[in-house]
């Protein structure tokens, strides 16, 4: 055949069609055209061909299409519980598109429902989207709503991208706020990444702890700063969070925010009585952090609230030597007006 077929929707994961009929297949199993399905078969497509990517015509409708009398038909004598070349399970394709039916189908014919993808399982991959049908139907065939150790967890991933829905009914079936992942960061620290306010308030209701640390010692405060979340931060502060906590390298929260700084955040920080001269183990205070990106407004901010120009211990400044350095010439003239003294000079 030397028709050229393109696809209904163009993804860019999947690579050009070329002018075969297997990669037509593959392109026409996105589609709903169980007809011209038919016909590439009986013209001898093959539908276990798979593309540059690896994808063969059934990854292709039950990840884009999602059309069931295709994927049954492509799933004739196929084991659909096979381990993909590349990618996640037919399963867990199907349950980060939410495709009900397609799921039913899938368990239906042999899927285990506990599929493993490299510690990511179908329910991690229906609730890290919201599909609350799908998590609802998985936890019914027998999902794990708290899985082997190394696996990520559903609760985590809902909490994340701020499903609260999801994350309420898997809280009602089992799942454990404490539960860690193999980084040490739970529930909370994961919603603090996010951008939802009232998940964030539903687990702190729920008895999640507030300064609870991760392997490199962050808290939810820690991690809710560096995403810039000023409002979960406003919220965990109300809650008690410590506010000069240290992660393991010493670098306080204050510290982490000054380096990308956000000036919502550092007065709030500061309002709590986040002390400004607090040093990581490099010997870097928030003020250096602020001089060495250049950011005049950081500067004078902090050291209205009594930040020291020289680091503490040393007659020299860190920040001053930064400043000159990378070519802040305001911040550096602004350090030397304070009395800032450079070890350069």
């Amino acid at each position: 055949m030397d028709v050229q077929f393109t696809p209904s929707r163009q993804d860019p994961s999947h690579p050009p069609v070329t002018a075969s009929a297997a990669a037509a297949l593959i392109a026409t199993a996105r589609g709903t055209s169980l007809a011209l399905v038919k016909m590439l078969l009986a013209k001898g497509a093959n539908a276990s061909h798979q593309a540059e990517n690896h994808y063969s015509a059934l990854d292709c409708a039950v990840e884009d299409g999602g059309y069931l009398p295709i994927i049954s038909l492509l799933s004739q004598g196929v084991d659909l519980d096979a381990e993909r070349p590349v990618g996640r399970s037919l399963l867990c394709k199907a349950a980060a598109r939410g495709r009900v039916q397609v799921i039913k189908f899938l368990l239906a014919n042999g899927c285990d429902v506990n599929v493993d993808e490299n510690g990511y399982g179908a329910l991690a991959q229906a609730a890290s989207k919201g599909h609350m049908p799908a998590v609802e139907l998985l936890l019914a065939r027998g999902a794990k709503v708290e899985p082997d150790k190394s696996s990520e967890k559903a609760l985590m991933h809902a909490a994340w991208h701020g499903h609260l829905e999801v994350a309420n009914f898997l809280l009602a079936n089992g799942a454990d706020l404490k539960r860690t992942r193999p980084d040490g960061r739970n529930a909370l620290h994961m919603a603090a990444m996010g951008t939802s306010v009232a998940m964030m308030r539903r687990l702190l209701e729920l008895g999640a702890e507030v300064d609870r640390i991760d392997n490199h010692e962050n808290t939810a405060l820690t991690d809710a700063s560096g995403s810039s979340q000023a409002d979960i931060v406003k919220l965990l502060l109300e809650h008690g969070a410590k506010v000069n906590h240290a992660d393991k390298y010493g670098q306080t929260v204050l510290v982490h925010v000054s380096g990308n700084w956000n000036a919502d955040i550092v007065r709030q920080l500061l309002a709590k009585g986040a002390s400004v001269n607090l040093a990581g183990h490099n010997g870097y205070t928030s003020l250096v952090h602020a001089a060495r990106r250049g950011n005049t407004d950081a500067v004078k901010l902090l050291l209205e609230h009594g930040a020291s120009v020289n680091n503490p211990g040393y007659t020299t400044s860190y920040a001053l030597d930064l400043a000159i350095t990378n070519g802040h010439a305001a911040v550096a003239d602004l350090l030397r007006a304070r009395g800032a003294k450079s070890s350069k000079q």
